[in-house]
């Protein structure tokens, strides 16, 4: 009754400014705010993950090492302010899509930062036995550690190549008209800036000029970087200690980066969980108490077209075998063929094995056939 009274008297000229904001402060969070969370909810559903493609990201990495190696060369050879501004957009670019950092914690690097870094093997990594492999990635590869959102930690990798390029960033600082007392990495070298190149303006630039080899350069962004990240990451089954690595390194919590950056990935979802649904359906859960969800199985071996199609080479076998019963036999040979069935341990293992062409309703191959067979212990005595 009140919002009723209220804007009947909306029409009075004399209170109409009072009535207003009496109306808005009292109504606004049902009939604005309800409705706005909702249609953000349903636009959620319906809108399309713009997850970069990984031949694009392939391609744009391979590009931008190239470009920075091309540059690192020239600026040795003779530096301008043009050649240095050049090398750190492209310099940036690269530690922004390889680490899948936000731009601003790349692009606000300081040279305090840069004299911190970390490389090598120190004592207490000698102690823990690393295998050869991980001493080179060690002996390699840099590590630094830069200010993330809400003041946490958050490491960058630098490649040999990046390495070389920011050392001559550092030394060529001077030629590239930078400022002395700006204390970035990446710094504007413009009129004694104090400030730093922007990480989105780095990674835009870099974009555009290579957007001729992409097919889809405008996912490539930094949120979309970090989304595809967080979804590729489903696919390797991380455990519980591998997840809070990956949260680590992402600069956010474990909350954050299941609700806000891992993406919906259709595979991984379809071949996860369609064998657990088919198990439901017939009721098999019980026997697999304890199985991983990629290790479940289930007797639907085949779709209704393949069932069909199964029941058409049945009527044909029939009517042969019914036309083989009216010749009369061959003295001396056997009409007789022996089959030996599949044990409950070939079955499980022939359903394992072809999981896939069982979900997608094909015929496996062959070669694909033979070439399982022969590396199954349990199918090796089948031909």
């Amino acid at each position: 009754m009140l919002f009723k009274e209220l804007r009947l008297k909306l029409a009075e000229p004399d209170k109409k400014q009072p009535n207003f904001s009496i109306l808005m402060s009292s109504s606004w969070a049902v009939d604005v705010g309800d409705a706005a969370a909702l249609q953000l909810k349903e636009s959620k559903i319906t809108k399309t993950a713009e997850i970069p493609q990984t031949s694009d990201i392939r391609i744009f990495c391979e590009s931008l090492r190239e470009k920075i190696n091309s540059l690192t060369k020239k600026i040795k050879k003779g530096a301008s302010a043009d050649l240095w501004r050049k090398l750190a957009e492209a310099v940036l670019a690269y530690i922004i899509t390889f680490n899948r950092r936000r731009p601003t914690e790349a692009a606000t690097m300081t040279l305090k930062d840069l004299d911190q870094m970390e490389k090598g093997v120190d004592s207490y990594t000698r102690e823990l036995q690393l295998s050869q492999g991980d001493e080179h990635v060690l002996k390699t590869l840099a590590r630094v550690m830069l200010r993330g959102k809400r003041a946490r930690p958050v490491p960058v990798i630098l490649t040999p190549e990046v390495q070389e390029a920011l050392h001559s960033l550092i030394d060529f600082r001077e030629a590239g008209m930078v400022a002395s007392s700006n204390p970035f990495v990446f710094a504007l070298n413009s009129k004694g800036s104090n400030g730093y190149i922007r990480g989105l303006d780095a990674l835009r630039v870099t974009v555009e000029a290579l957007s001729d080899k992409l097919q889809h350069p405008e996912r490539l962004r930094s949120t979309n970087l970090r989304k595809e990240i967080a979804t590729t990451a489903q696919v390797l089954g991380l455990n519980e200690a591998d997840f809070e690595v990956l949260c680590r390194w992402m600069g956010h919590t474990e909350a954050v980066h299941l609700r806000h950056y891992r993406q919906n990935f259709r595979g991984h979802q379809v071949t996860q969980m369609a064998p657990l649904l088919f198990a439901m359906e017939e009721g098999s859960v019980p026997q697999q108490k304890g199985t991983a969800l990629k290790d479940v199985t289930y007797d639907r071996h085949t779709s209704n077209s393949e069932r069909n199609k199964d029941n058409e080479e049945g009527d044909i076998r029939q009517e042969e075998d019914d036309d083989a019963d009216q010749v009369p036999a061959v003295a001396g040979k056997s009409n007789e063929r022996n089959y030996s069935k599949f044990s409950k341990e070939e079955e499980k293992a022939v359903r394992k094995l072809f999981q896939a062409s069982i979900l997608g309703g094909k015929l496996p191959g062959k070669k694909q056939i033979l070439l399982g067979i022969s590396g199954n212990q349990t199918l090796a005595a089948r031909s």
